[in-house]
This record gives structure tokens, sequence and C-alpha cells, in this order.
């Protein structure tokens, strides 16, 4: 058979495709000072950002309370955007505000009208105890109309009972 001079078959080179023992995938980490330098450099940004974050949130908590407690000394509404624990701060001192009006409003009830029911001599000792024991339930029940809290109630009831005793 003629070869072609333009294309010639030439013979196969088999030292090309030759089997290769082993293959680099990956090179060995670079511990090098720059990049022990760098990595550190980062890390101690990384941690700097953290506890920047964590400060302004520390603050935003602080003064959220501050504001929330002011609003319930001065009476109004809870400020709207407020952080959980601020809102938790402002419904305690208004619970602790109202705590403070419902006592005081107990101790003027047993100051001048309980006072008043329990020496008035026109009446029996029966029905002396039935009028302070009305009175102090129409009290309570105010109480709890304005302050709907289990725990306040409970230890306004037991105080009334041990008024009642005395």
């Amino acid at each position: 058979m003629a070869q072609n001079s333009l294309f010639p078959i030439d013979p196969v080179k088999t030292d090309l495709t030759a089997p290769v023992s082993s293959v680099k995938v990956q090179s060995p980490l670079d511990t090098t000072l720059t990049t022990t330098t760098r990595s550190a450099g980062i890390q101690n940004f990384s941690d700097a950002l953290t506890k920047l974050a964590v400060k302004k949130q520390a603050n935003d908590i602080h003064n959220d309370t501050i504001t929330a407690q002011l609003a319930a000394a001065y009476e109004q509404e809870m400020p709207g955007g407020l952080e959980p624990e601020a809102q938790f701060a402002y419904t305690r001192a208004v619970d602790l505000t109202t705590k403070r009006k419902v006592l005081q409003q107990m101790e003027d009830f047993l100051a001048i009208e309980g006072s008043d029911i329990l020496h008035d001599e026109r009446m029996d000792r029966k029905t002396r105890a039935t009028s302070f024991k009305n009175q102090l339930l129409r009290l309570l029940n105010l109480v709890k109309v304005v302050f709907l809290k289990p725990m306040l109630l409970k230890c306004l009831v037991t105080w009334m009972l041990c008024l009642t005793r005395l």
C-alpha cells in the first residue's frame, strides 16, 4: 500500500501514555510565618467583631430597659420596638406600681372607712364584721378588675384574711 505523503501514518508511541505511580491532589498546608500570622489576625478580627456585637446588644437591652422603666414610671404606654428583656422590665415596673397603689388603697381603707365601720357603736359586732368584710370584698373585686395577677391576688386575700382576724 502506498503511503500518503501528506498524512503519514506514524507508529504508536506508548511512552506518552505511560502509567503514573503517584498523583498529588492537594499540597500540604502552608505553615509559613506569613500564613500563620494572617490566620491569627483574621481570627482576632472575627473575635473582636463578635464581642462588639454582644456589647452592642447588651447596650441596646440596657437602653431599652431604661426607656421602658421611665415609660412605666410616667404611666405611659410601652414604647414599640423594645427588646424582650425591656418589655419584661416594663410590665414588672407597672405591676410594682399597681401593687403599691392597691396596697395604699387597702391601707387607706383600713385607716379611714374600715376603722369607722369597726368602731361604729350603732351596729352590733356581727353587723360590723359583715359590713367590714363586704367593703373589703368590694375593694378586692375592684383590684381584680384593675390588676389580674394571681400571685398578687393570693397575697392580698391572705392579707385581708389576716386583717379580719384582728
